[in-house]
Parts: structure tokens; sequence; C-alpha cells
């Protein structure tokens, strides 16, 4: 097996090995539920067998390593409480690398959130018997802040929302420096830290378990690359190569595609043993070569037509042979010459057969290309305004602050609570109604905060301006749920208000975004923490971020610092 996206094998025994993470400073929750008591969710079985699996792969030192008592496994008789409890205490353990795991039926809501369905759930309810995918992001950030690496793969039906709720609010170290006003006197490297999350299909589109399969379909090709490894790459495989491998094998099927949503290059970073190339002796830490998928090792070809030694199965004698350099080297140089073998033959069958058949390609390609334009050129018109075939086109909509009093809602006034305000923009009129929605377009979204003030008095209400900009005229919901601010001190992760907490939530106010006219958000906070919802004393005086997410897409959250002065 390999993976036409990896690059080619190393060329010397020596290779530079990229190291694995830390055993002993990781943990892993693998959350397998292959049960259900509704009548709409049909058992998994195949799920809770590849948590299992996965878990055994995991605590092999010949793919990562981790001890027994790191790796949690849960399934369908754990409830939300359990599974949050168990990511919970394994974040605050882990400081290298954290990898939590789900395998079952995925529900989702009206507003395109996402639920990981527990024995218990209920089809037609999504908030009874799940786990909010929201709840366990936080819990992994919040508790999870000192592990280096974030690791979070799904594999259930529309679990590609994740990546559009996954944005960060955790502010860096570089953000507190610019709060505290602080020198820095050292390069921070944001590059060494992060958050990835895998997926097993887009977020509009369900994920395969076949009755007949011992896995499911994402997890099965998951699993069977851990396993077996990949020829022609190097020691270690990082999780952005197994997730283009699992990735190609499913594109082949016809099958849903994979999601990779990763800050950082964390996908890169993390490394884990390549089985086809390198082992581990059990008894040894030494690197040593591996053969695996073959019935017998077959012997190796010097340049004089005789038969070398065959590699042993036994590990002694195996590894002995192996400190020979000039065994390694042609044993190495076998291996590359039977891959470029493979991949000739593989090309080659790969071609059309005939001159007719690379001409219907061609043909099929050229509509799909000009089909995908004229449809990006539609898109694109600002359809809000067209009043038909043979009227003129008139201004986007997008780029006008109002409208029309008969076709614009009126905003709610701003709630005590500190729910957003809208001031005078048009809010779901028809015009706005008929826009695409941001989440459907492949523009590049970009959120912009500041801050009234730099420094509020008691008499003073800490008011904070969210602009939300598009290249391309789009609407977005602007409900707490959706864009959300949350405001922590400077020097403690865990946000003390929240506009989603302790608001009600109004029915969903569209309005709309464009280049010229961003759409604007207010936000004032009555400086009471409503983590509990009934704190009657105001918060303390310091310093505080303040930080602006919007929840439908995966794009860099927007902060800004403040000081807050004694009343």
């Amino acid at each position: 097996m390999r993976c036409a996206s990896l690059g080619p094998s190393p060329r010397h025994p020596r290779a530079r090995v990229m190291p694995v993470p830390d055993p002993a400073h990781s943990r892993a929750v693998l959350i397998g539920i292959g049960a259900y008591t509704h009548p709409d969710l049909k058992p998994l079985p195949s799920a809770a067998a590849g948590a299992r699996r996965l878990a055994a792969l995991l605590r092999d030192r010949t793919v990562w390593g981790l001890p027994p008592e790191h790796v949690t496994e849960l399934g369908a008789e754990s409830s939300t409480d359990q599974i949050l409890q168990a990511v919970h205490g394994a974040a605050r353990q882990a400081t290298d690398t954290l990898l939590v795991y789900f395998a079952g039926h995925g529900l989702r809501d009206r507003a395109e959130r996402l639920y990981l369905a527990l024995a218990g759930a209920d089809a037609d309810q999504p908030e009874i018997g799940t786990v909010s995918y929201r709840a366990l992001r936080n819990v992994l950030r919040q508790s999870g802040h000192r592990a280096r690496y974030r690791l979070t793969v799904l594999d259930c039906c529309y679990s590609g929302l994740a990546g559009a709720m996954s944005a960060s609010t955790t502010p860096t170290r570089a953000d507190l420096a610019r709060a505290l006003d602080e020198r820095q006197t050292q390069q921070i490297d944001d590059t060494d830290y992060g958050d990835c999350v895998l997926t097993s299909a887009p977020p509009t589109r369900p994920s395969f378990a076949p009755p007949e399969a011992a896995y499911p379909e994402f997890t099965g090709a998951l699993i069977d690359i851990l396993d077996r490894g990949v020829m022609g790459a190097g020691p270690t495989l990082s999780v952005d190569d197994v997730w283009q491998c699992v990735r190609h094998r499913l594109r082949e099927r016809g099958s849903p595609e994979p999601q990779q949503f990763a800050q950082n290059g964390v996908a890169r970073h993390v490394h884990l043993h390549n089985r086809a190339v390198t082992g581990l002796n059990p008894s040894s830490e030494e690197p040593v070569l591996r053969r695996v998928g073959e019935a017998d090792d077959p012997p190796v070809q010097v340049r004089d037509g005789r038969s070398a030694d065959r590699v042993p199965r036994d590990p002694e004698r195996r590894r002995t042979i192996l400190r020979d350099p000039k065994r390694r080297e042609t044993i190495l140089r076998d291996l590359e010459r039977s891959n470029r073998t493979l991949d000739r033959a593989m090309r080659r069958s790969s071609r059309p057969r005939n001159l007719w058949t690379r001409v219907a390609l061609l043909a099929v390609t050229g509509s799909a290309l000009a089909g995908g334009i004229g449809y990006a050129l539609w898109a694109s018109w600002p359809d809000g305004d067209r009043q038909g075939a043979g009227s003129s086109k008139s201004s986007a909509p997008a780029q006008t602050t109002t409208a029309p009093p008969s076709n614009r809602s009126s905003a709610p006034a701003r709630q005590p609570d500190g729910s957003p305000d809208l001031g005078k923009q048009a809010v779901n009129s028809k015009a706005i109604m008929r826009l695409p929605r941001c989440t459907e377009t492949d523009s590049s979204v970009t959120l912009r905060l500041t801050s009234a003030r730099n420094s509020y008095h008691a008499e003073h209400t800490p008011t904070f301006v969210l602009n939300i900009t598009s290249p391309s005229a789009c609407r977005v919901n602007v409900i707490p749920e959706s864009v959300q601010l949350s405001i922590a001190p400077a020097l403690d992760n865990l946000p003390i208000w929240s506009s989603t907490s302790c608001t009600a939530q109004p029915r969903d106010r569209w309005i709309a975004a464009s280049p010229k006219t961003p759409a604007v958000v207010t936000y004032r906070w009555n400086r009471l923490p409503n983590k509990s919802c009934d704190i009657t004393e105001k918060a303390e005086a310091g310093v505080y971020v303040a930080t602006a997410s919007l929840d439908s897409l995966f794009i860099p959250d927007a902060r800004t610092s403040f000081v807050l002065s004694a009343d």
C-alpha cells in the first residue's frame, strides 16, 4: 500500500526520524457507541469494535506506545457526564498530546450544531441523550490548555460541522502580552501549539458503516493504515499523512470525503511510527526494519545476482543483520526498486485504454469547468435586487445599511444581560434572505473587534464593536449562539462572561455582510460575571481580553484588550 500524496521513501537508512509524542505525557479517550434505544437510530456494533481496535493500536509501541492507564475506553453504557468527566480528567493530565475519538451516530439541530449521539439519544430532539460538540470542545480547550497538541477524531454523520464550530477561543501568549503591554524579550513560536479536528464526512453528508463490515468505513481505513503502515513513506507518519491516505482511499470508493481542520500546522507536527518501515523491538527501543503483509520474507537480490540472506523474523537475528551498513543499504535499495516498479504498473493500469476514452474524459472535464465558472458567476451576482430577466441591474443589497421599512424587521431593544445591538441595520429582509449564507461561500470572511475605550471607570459600560466583512455579499445569523463574545482575565484562560450564557435565545436575526458595508454587532457588558447567572458583584479591576468568534465558520477569532478600574 502506498498513498499517492506522500513523498518517496528515504534513500538513506539514516533518514531523519520525526519524534513521536511522549507517551508518558499524552492521553487518549476513545468513545464507541454501538447500541441505541431509539428506533430511528440503528445499532452500530462496528463503532464499538473500531474504538477498541484503535485503543489497542495506540497502546502498541510500534504505533505510539501509550501506557494502558493513559488510554480510556468508553462504550454505550456511558452517560454525557461520564464522558465529559473522562475527557476533563485526561485533558488536565496531558501536557504533550491529547487525543479524543468518537464513533457513533451524529445528529444536528436547526442551527446546524453537531451532537454526538449516546445510547439514549432521541433522533427527533438532538439535545436529549447526546454530547454537544460545543461542550466537548470547551472541555478540551479549557481543561486541556496545557496540552501542546489536541486532536479530535469524529466518525459520525455530519461530523464536518465540527470544523465550523472549532474556532479557537483561548488567547495566545502573544495576545496576553499585548493586553498587559509587556515587552516580549523572546520570540513566541505559535506554530508549536494548536488543535486538529479530523472528521469522517462533510457537514451535510452522512458517514457509512456497512452492516457486514467489522468497522465503520472511515475508522476501518484509519485502522488499516496504522496497522499496516505506508510503504514508500518515512519511518514516521504525520497525522496529515495518515489523513491523506484515508481521504485518498475513500475518494476512490466514491464515499463521503473526510475533512481536516487544523491550526498552526498541527497535523504536520504530530507523528506516529510507520509500521511498514520501522517497528520497535519489544525488548528494546532500537528501530529495526519490519516487513508486513507478506507470508514469508523473500530473498534480497544483490548486484551479482546471488540471493542475500533473508531478513529473519527473530528480533535478535534481525537486529544483528541490520547493524551491517552494507546489508541495510541493500535491503532499502531493494525496497525502493520494488516500490518504483509497483508505481509504474499502477500508472499504466490507470491510463485510459484508447483515444476515445481520453476525448470523453476531456469533454466531461471541460463541461464541468464551464458549468462551475457559470455557477460561480451566477452565485456572485447580487440576486437580492433582481426584478426580472429584462430589468436593469441595481446595486448589491449588502452594500446598503438600510432597507424599506416594509421589508425590514425592527431590531429588538438591547437587553440588560448583554444581547447584541444591531443599530439600524436591515434584519431578515427579503433581499437579505435571498443572499447566500456566509457559510456557503468560498470567500474569506474576516472579523475585527474593537473596544470603545482602553480603560473603563465605574461610570462606563464596556462596549465592543464587531465588524464582519466578506469579499462577496452574503448573510450571517447574529444571534448570540452564532456570533459569540466572551471576556476573560488576561492571565486566565476561563471566560467570566459570555454572550451565550444567561441570555434568552432570540429568533434568527440575519444581516448582510459585504466588502464595502460590513455587518456590525455591538455588545455592551454590565460588568457582572454570568457564569452562574446569579452573581451580583461586579468584576474585579484588572486587565481583560475580549474574544469574538463566528461559530458558523472556521476562521480566526478577533480579540481586543481593555482595563477595568475599581468602582
